[in-house]
Parts: C-alpha cells; sequence; structure tokens
C-alpha cells in the first residue's frame, strides 16, 4: 500500500539522483572554466534594489540589561495580482528589521599557512600580487565611517594609539608600498594596518555606546610598515584627526591605481560587507603576495571568459561603488544578516521539490559538495556563485573570510531561511508561496495544496510560512472555475513613515540552467536499495512544518491516513477528535475563522467570472 506522506524509496532516488547531478554538472562545468564570473564582482547591478541607509528618524534604541541595541523597522509592501478579480486582495505588509550596531569587535587574522590559497587558481593575477586581505581591512574602515556619518546621536570615528610601525621602526614582515602621500594619509594606513584596534566608529545613544558592525581587531598576524615618499610637512594637529568617509575612500582608489588593484578592491569589499554575518567569530583573511617594489600597473586577467561588454561592466563598478547612492545600499544590505543568510541559503532551494523530497534534494546536493569544503573550497565557492549568480557576490565574500562550512552545516538541516523582502530586491524566489497558481481546468474537482496554502496566504488567514518547501498533494473543492493566476507583487519599501523608491519585482523565472553538454554527464549514483536515506528528518520536520501552518484547526476527512502519519503526529492521540469522520458529508475546513474562510470562498465562486 502507498503511503501517503513518506515517499517510497524508488521517488526518493529520483529526487536524490536529479540533485546529484545537478550539483555534479556545476562542478564539472567550473573544472572546465575556472576563471571568476563577472557575477562575483557585480555588487551594484546585484543590489541596485535594496533600501538605502534608513534615515536618522528611522532608527530606534532598544535598552535592555545585557547589551542594548540600534535598530531600524520598515515595511516591504505587498499586493496579489491580478488586481481585476472580483475579490479584492488585501494588501501585506512585511515587517523589516536591521541590526544597526554591535558592542564587539570581530577578530581577523591573516592566513600565513595558505590554508585558504586557492584564489590564485580562479583568479591568475593573484599568484603575482594579491592585496585583498589589506583592502579588506581598509573597507572596513569605510564602511565604518559612512555609518557613523548617518547614525544619529554622538557618533564618530577615531584613531586609537595603536599604529603599523613606519619604515624604519621594525623589522618588516609585509613592506606596503603607498606611493607619494601625505602624512594624514599615512597616518590612516598606520590606523588600517594596526595590530589589535587601530580606529574605532563608535555611537552613543543614551547610556550605551556602540561600535559599527564592521569593526575589526587585527590579531596574530605579522606587521606592517609602509614605504613611499611624503609630499607634504607633517602636520600633527591635523594628521591625527581620522580620515572622513570621502577622505578614507580617495586614500583606497588611489592606492589601487598605483598597484593597479581595482577589481581586488571589488572582492575585498563582498568579504568586508560579509563581516557582519560571522557573528563575531575569528575571520581568517587570505594570504597575501606584495609587491615590494614601486609597482607597475597589474591588470586583472578576465580575457579567457569575459566579453568585452562583460569585461567592462566589471572594470566599471570600482569607479562607483563608493559613492553614498551605491554604498549606502550596501550598507543596508550588509546589516541585514537574516537578508543575507536567506539569499546565500537559497542555492540549495529548488521551488519544484515538495516537502517531502526535501532531504533527497539536500541530501543529492550535499553528497557532492560536502568533499569539497575542506580539500577544494574556491571550486566550492565558484559552484555556489554558477547555481545562482544573483547571490553571487555574498558567496565570493563568504569564501574569502573561510565562512562556507558554518554556513553550509546551516543549510544541511534543511529549512533555508526565507526573507521575502531580500528575495523581492535580488529577484530570486526563496518559498513556494512566491510562485504563482498553477492553472486548472474547467471540470477540476481539486486544488493542490500548495495553491490553497497560497490563497490562505494572499488572504492574510495564515501569517507566512516557516517552511519554504510545498505541501504535496491536493484537495477536493466544488465548482470551481479559476482562471485567475494570482501572485505576490512587491508594492514598494518604507522606513517608518518615510518612502522608499525601491522598484523590484517577484521572480519567478527558472534557475540558470546547466549548458547541455553536461546533461549527459555520466556519474555514479547508489541504486534505490542501496541509497541510505540520511536526510529523511530533513523531510519529516518539513513537512510536519508546512502542514501544522496548513492545518492548525485539524486535517478535512480526505486527508486522515496524512494526520495520523508519524512524519505529522508522533505521538499518540485521543481518540483522533481533530478529523472528521469519514461518514460526514461536510465541505473542505480551509481556516477556522468564519470571516477568513468567507473571503476565499468567495474568491473561488467569482474568480470563475472575471
Amino acid at each position: 500500500m502507498e503511503d501517503a506522506v513518506k515517499p517510497s524509496k524508488e521517488a526518493y532516488h529520483d529526487t536524490y539522483a536529479a540533485s546529484f547531478k545537478l550539483w555534479s554538472a556545476l562542478r564539472q562545468q567550473v573544472l572546465a572554466n575556472p576563471i571568476l564570473p563577472p557575477c562575483a564582482f557585480s555588487l551594484i547591478n546585484s543590489f541596485r534594489h535594496w533600501p538605502p541607509f534608513p534615515p536618522i528618524e528611522a532608527v530606534k534604541h532598544q535598552k535592555n540589561a545585557r547589551d542594548g541595541f540600534a535598530y531600524a523597522a520598515g515595511f516591504s509592501e505587498w499586493t496579489a495580482l491580478p488586481s481585476v478579480c472580483e475579490l479584492e486582495m488585501p494588501s501585506l505588509r512585511h515587517l523589516f528589521h536591521l541590526l544597526l550596531t554591535t558592542k564587539y569587535l570581530t577578530g581577523v587574522t591573516i592566513d600565513l599557512n595558505q590554508q585558504n590559497d586557492g584564489l590564485g587558481k580562479l583568479w591568475p593575477s593573484l599568484q603575482g600580487a594579491n592585496y585583498i586581505s589589506i583592502l579588506i581591512l581598509a573597507w572596513a574602515y569605510i564602511l565604518s565611517a559612512r555609518w557613523a556619518e548617518l547614525m544619529p546621536g554622538r557618533s564618530t570615528v577615531a584613531y586609537t594609539n595603536t599604529q603599523a610601525p613606519n619604515d624604519s621602526a621594525h623589522l618588516p614582515v609585509f613592506k606596503v608600498y603607498i606611493g607619494s602621500h601625505s602624512p594624514k594619509e599615512a597616518r590612516w594606513w598606520t590606523a588600517v594596518l594596526a595590530q589589535r584596534r587601530g580606529w574605532q566608529a563608535t555611537v552613543a545613544l543614551g547610556q550605551d555606546e556602540f561600535v559599527a558592525p564592521w569593526s575589526v581587531s587585527l590579531i596574530n598576524s605579522p606587521n606592517f610598515v609602509l614605504s613611499g615618499s611624503i609630499n607634504s610637512p607633517p602636520t600633527p594637529s591635523k594628521q591625527n584627526i581620522a580620515a572622513s568617509f570621502l577622505e578614507a575612500t580617495r586614500y583606497l582608489d588611489k592606492f589601487c591605481a598605483v598597484h593597479g588593484l581595482e577589481n581586488q578592491s571589488l572582492a575585498a569589499l563582498t568579504a568586508a560587507i560579509m563581516i557582519p554575518s560571522a557573528f563575531n567569530k575569528l575571520v581568517i583573511l587570505p594570504a597575501l603576495r606584495l609587491v615590494n617594489i614601486e609597482p607597475r600597473r597589474l591588470p586583472l586577467d578576465f580575457k579567457p571568459l569575459y566579453s568585452t561588454r562583460e569585461r567592462s561592466r566589471v572594470e566599471r563598478e570600482p569607479c562607483c561603488v563608493s559613492k553614498p547612492e551605491y554604498l549606502d545600499r550596501l550598507l543596508t544590505l550588509s546589516c541585514s544578516t537574516g537578508g543575507v543568510r536567506s539569499l546565500l541559503e537559497g542555492v540549495f532551494f529548488e521551488p519544484d521539490i515538495e516537502c517531502n523530497k526535501a532531504g533527497a534534494w539536500i541530501q543529492g546536493g550535499f553528497d557532492v559538495v560536502n568533499p569539497l569544503v575542506d580539500r577544494e573550497p574556491w571550486v566550492l565557492g565558484r559552484m555556489l556563485m554558477e547555481r545562482l549568480p544573483e547571490s553571487a557576490p555574498l558567496w565570493f565574500g563568504a569564501t574569502i573570510l573561510g565562512l562556507q562550512k558554518g554556513l553550509l552545516a546551516e543549510i544541511g538541516c534543511g529549512s533555508p531561511r526565507v526573507n521575502l523582502s531580500a528575495a523581492a530586491w535580488t529577484g530570486t524566489v526563496q518559498s513556494f508561496i512566491q510562485q504563482p497558481r498553477s492553472e486548472l481546468a474547467q471540470d477540476a474537482k481539486n486544488i493542490s495544496r500548495a495553491d490553497e496554502s497560497r490563497l490562505l496566504y494572499l488572504t492574510q488567514t495564515r501569517f507566512r510560512p516557516d517552511c519554504p518547501w510545498a505541501p504535496f498533494g491536493e484537495t477536493p473543492f466544488e465548482a470551481t472555475d479559476l482562471e485567475a493566476r494570482h501572485v505576490l507583487e512587491y508594492k514598494g519599501f518604507s522606513w517608518g513613515n518615510v518612502r522608499i523608491n525601491s522598484h523590484a519585482t517577484t521572480c519567478n523565472k527558472p534557475r540558470h540552467p546547466i549548458p547541455a553538454y553536461l546533461n549527459n554527464l555520466n556519474v555514479t549514483i547508489p541504486l534505490p536499495e542501496g541509497l541510505v536515506h540520511s536526510k529523511e528528518s530533513v523531510s519529516m520536520m518539513a513537512t510536519r512544518s508546512i502542514f501544522d501552518w496548513l492545518r492548525p484547526d485539524g486535517f478535512n476527512a480526505q486527508e486522515k491516513e496524512i494526520m495520523t502519519h508519524g512524519w505529522i503526529n508522533p505521538g499518540p492521540r485521543n481518540g483522533d477528535s481533530n478529523v472528521m469522520s469519514q461518514d460526514e458529508e461536510a465541505p473542505i475546513q480551509y481556516v477556522h475563522v468564519p470571516y477568513a474562510q468567507a473571503r476565499i470562498q468567495s474568491w473561488i465562486d467569482g474568480v470563475g467570472t472575471v
């Protein structure tokens, strides 16, 4: 007898095999073309729809006995399409929280053991000069300086007494050539490259003092010493005033121009954006390869894969990304650690996979990627970028900082985070709820449970389900003629009462396809009888989660086998009181609330006349 909930061995195997082949094909694609793709550097294009940093009036101070914090709350607004339906769907509002402060520094150290040194295989010019770790430290300051300008209260950036030694003070370990420079410029670099904490960006709100989310402390790392020629006499009273956001940006741009590091600077910014998502854990920065003499320009070698158009787009971004109209959106992105996590975890979500097969899908992918986490992290990073180019800069930054293992451990639990605002702003699908209703025949007697869930959500009779995987199967309903395709549409965003111009659309496009020549990839997959269902618990938890959401007031008579299944109901019930008798003839219970039930029935009855 067929199980009402748990897929058969063959069905589990089919889903596993599809995922295994997909990720195996991605690996072969990356091995054949290892050079970094343009999407890895596409910070402006990928995140142009994110709202800018919140205005001062939207920032709130939350006090508590232990730490306290500052945050901003906004709302993304949604509606249901099409608008011609006789039943007017209510607007939806999603709360969007942004944590703006921390009280702790993120410890960073530079890799001296070449543990995270695979980037050079994907980026050939790094084998000659790799300044990315230095540039990450510079971007951490710049992001913090801009944050200090935008925060309310008493916000400042200041240097500490700790500095990187000058050219004659210590035996050099890494000599950093900064060209012809002013004393104030040199002072900035000594703060950025100082051991421990060379600068601090703080804000005082009430009795609490907080630091910027990108505040770092360089520990257990070699000393940096500066070289170059001073082009003006020192002015002690001025050079100890911390560089502003614009000054620091100018110093970094000049340094990159001297060394030809514009694209390395973009890579470093992707990593700096990910610093808050490290949650104050120690971060290992990539190994350095510095040019210890006055360098010649070192262009990035993109020729094997990049068209002229792609190269021009990548090369244009360094000139624009530090402009406030772009950087302020990246500040919002970086502070939204939940939104960032949802975009990263979305690479393993597949909209067509139902909840009871989620474990098989996750297992198939993880059996390919798990061996790469320690052995070939940069090959894995490239695979993740190819799978979802819209979030490629975030995976690029996460891979630079060595955050892959922790992120994949979370994803392996099988419940990718959902942030509909982040999904709308990046044009990605994170939940089946985002997809349009399926087409129904004129004589249809059933509605899919996925479509039923969408209706419940669109009519606000349910909060958004935490589970991104769609429920399986269908629910009967009477005399329907559903021709309209209702789907969530993003309308806009507000920081409190301040409306933000944000143009984004709900994405229903398929994932980026694998090249056709890889579809016939010959890979060895265990037979159904020999496949261990190691992620079956993922399917069980996803199934229980979505059905708890869909049926909070009990199951209907046709769903008795589902309700009593061990995946849904692990413990005994007294008399199965939450299911109607098979002898009862009653319509399907969509929800317990009469008003909501009436709205859904009205929609069902009326939409056929549209």
